[in-house]
């Protein structure tokens, strides 16, 4: 049987990092396959069947929330505050045996690089960058802090958003034990922070924030969720919604965003720098270490589900 996508045949190949149309940062730790169709359009799928937090296989609800969290976070960044993002659709995978599999797609985009290989002085969109990170830090998203590999650089250096598999987690900072009062860090990507933050560009997008009513936080919620995620129900919009909404508080008591250009937070002191750039280090070789692992319990039948199968159909 044919692979389709909108009821036209593709192809599935694997996605090269090493050649010259890589989107290698499609790719995190979750797998992915390019889908090229008859006309030459490539799109992307994302499938999850491993919990790399629990380090087993995931369960279907916990895909279910990853896939809507993933998707309802691209359209609000794109859709609601016109941030440059890679926005999800929902995706089923037919596989040989006739079992389906949800999946999230994207548009495919050529020649991406990230802040592991690119310098954050070559973006050229330093303020939109910033913003992304703020917004992306209301969501709960941790995994920007040191993480380089969830914002994207074009081939322009046009700075874009992508991977919101942590999106949705209560907090907008991340506190390490107690130092004098708290070590906290801000859910924004150091690098750009420290490279572009000012008080012209931070305040702006934190104040829009802070003045979002609940009713204006449900409708995003429900906009990006009921028009794009099959199954979208009641109690997983009351608990996105319920999210943004604590953390928007969160933001009205303390803006931590404004650390980055005040130097008044002990997440800045030369010793805690440290920390987080060796920190940082670390990262890249842990997630490429954690791939390899994973491959070997694809290989050895450890997770319950198979490697992307043939047949593929895109759904809205």
């Amino acid at each position: 049987m044919l692979s389709k996508i909108n009821g036209s045949p593709i192809q599935l190949q694997p996605l090269n990092e090493q050649a010259a149309d890589k989107n290698a940062r499609h790719k995190g730790l979750h797998q992915v396959k390019k889908a090229v169709d008859k006309d030459g359009n490539i799109f992307v799928v994302k499938s999850y069947d491993f919990s790399y937090s629990r380090f087993r296989p995931i369960k279907p609800e916990e895909k279910e929330e990853l896939i809507a969290k993933e998707i309802v976070a691209s359209h609000i960044l794109a859709d609601d505050f016109k941030i440059p993002a890679v926005t999800y659709s929902q995706g089923l995978i037919e596989h040989a045996n006739g079992k389906t599999e949800k999946t999230i797609v994207s548009k495919f985009v050529p020649g991406l690089s990230t802040l592991w290989e690119t310098p954050v002085k070559k973006i050229q969109n330093p303020d939109e960058a910033v913003k992304q990170c703020i917004v992306r830090g209301w969501m709960g998203d941790k995994d920007i802090i040191v993480n380089n590999s969830n914002i994207w650089i074009t081939r322009e250096g046009k700075a874009i958003a992508g991977d919101f598999g942590n999106a949705f987690r209560k907090k907008i900072a991340v506190n390490f034990g107690k130092r004098k009062g708290k070590f906290e860090i801000p859910k924004a990507n150091l690098k750009v922070m420290r490279a572009f933050a000012t008080c012209a560009n931070v305040n702006p997008i934190s104040e829009k924030i802070k003045n979002l009513s609940d009713d204006q936080i449900k409708v995003m919620v429900h906009k990006a969720g009921s028009q794009h995620v099959q199954g979208w129900n009641q109690n997983l919009e009351d608990k996105l919604t319920g999210i943004l909404i604590y953390n928007r508080d969160q933001l009205r008591k303390r803006n931590p965003f404004e650390d980055f250009f005040t130097g008044s937070h002990l997440f800045l002191h030369p010793s805690s720098i440290k920390f987080l750039s060796l920190l940082e280090k670390g990262i890249q070789p842990f997630g490429k270490a954690m791939e390899k692992v994973v491959s070997k319990m694809i290989k050895s039948g450890s997770r319950h589900a198979a490697p992307l199968p043939s047949n593929f159909s895109k759904t809205t």
